[in-house]
């Protein structure tokens, strides 16, 4: 019995691993089994449908918290931001940015704003690149690759204020900063055979989910 029960514990996680996309541990999305997206239950579908009458509401608040990021973070050599084509109009629900400052990596900034409890993620990672596909032919130029390097996603949810806003964009800046000239600090410490520790700072967390499913 006691091994019956063991089995059908381990049947279960299993299962649920399966039902929830078989996302192996990591801060992006990666594979090693294909798996599915069997959440939705009736009780939840019935709830989108009933907010689908605040969509253009929704709609309108991830644009602008898009226009923010944009406006403070600038569009240039340090940031990049998706452009929105003539004729097209983005609903922006997720805002992305590529980070363009040689040496700074999504990886590096994502941790640095993870000590103020601002959740950011990567860009989706590459099919091609998935361990359960590896053994699949590709064809392409690579141009997903070096997205998935350089792009963040920050957090996007409809009920960012601009306090929070403000937050973010400050850390990203002073993070993105932080890291270039810890990267000059460095060479002079190691040469001078000095290691200074980093500070962390502790703050109200704001965190990515609510834009990025």
């Amino acid at each position: 019995m006691a091994r019956w029960s063991a089995g059908t514990a381990s049947f279960i996680e299993k299962a649920r691993f399966l039902a929830t996309q078989a996302r192996d541990k990591a801060p992006h999305y990666q594979h090693t089994e294909i798996g599915y997206n069997y959440r939705l239950s009736n009780v939840c579908a019935g709830i989108g449908r009933g907010q689908l009458r605040y969509l253009d509401d929704r709609v309108k608040s991830r644009r602008s918290t898009f226009d923010y990021y944009q406006k403070n973070l600038g569009n240039g050599s340090d940031f990049q931001f998706l452009p929105e084509p003539d004729g097209v109009f983005s609903n922006r629900w997720l805002t992305t940015v590529l980070l363009k400052t040689p040496g700074i990596t999504p990886e590096k900034v994502r941790l640095a704003l993870e000590e103020r409890n601002i959740e950011c993620r990567p860009l989706w990672k590459p099919m091609h690149l998935q361990p359960v596909f590896k053994n699949a032919p590709y064809y392409g130029d690579r141009l997903s690759e070096r997205l998935f390097n350089e792009g963040l996603c920050l957090p996007s949810g409809s009920a960012l204020d601009v306090v929070n806003l403000g937050r973010i964009v400050a850390g990203l800046k002073s993070r993105c900063a932080g890291l270039e000239a810890g990267r000059m600090k460095r060479r002079l410490q190691f040469s001078y055979g000095v290691f200074y520790p980093p500070r962390v700072t502790k703050t109200p967390g704001i965190c990515i989910k609510p834009g990025y499913c």
